[in-house]
């Protein structure tokens, strides 16, 4: 009997530990609604970027990272054409990273 409330007891701690946990990593992941994401839409082999920071750049490296283009963002809403094959590449623009097809 002693060993089913303990173990009961150590559950129950766990369990709240865990609730916690999770209510504080809602918490942290909070981010600022004036931040506004940028979009990227592929379409062939042209690349729409949206929301951009104008200055900024738009890297594509291939899935073994290796960086194969650089594209420096000149509007809010620009533009980019890749001239890469067809296949799997990884874009990266600030903090937005989206992994696309090239058909």
């Amino acid at each position: 009997m002693m060993k089913f409330l303990s173990t009961f007891c150590f559950s129950v701690c766990i369990l709240l530990a865990a609730s916690l946990h999770a209510q504080e990593k809602k918490i942290t992941n909070v981010q600022d609604d004036s931040q506004v994401e940028i979009e990227l839409t592929i379409t062939g082999s042209t690349v729409k970027v949206k929301n951009a920071t104008m200055g900024k750049f738009l890297d594509v490296y291939s899935v073994v990272g290796k960086k194969i283009e650089s594209f420096e963002i000149k509007s809010v809403n620009d533009e980019c054409i890749l001239h890469v094959p067809k296949g799997l590449y990884i874009l990266k623009i600030e903090n937005t990273i989206r992994k696309v097809v090239i058909k």
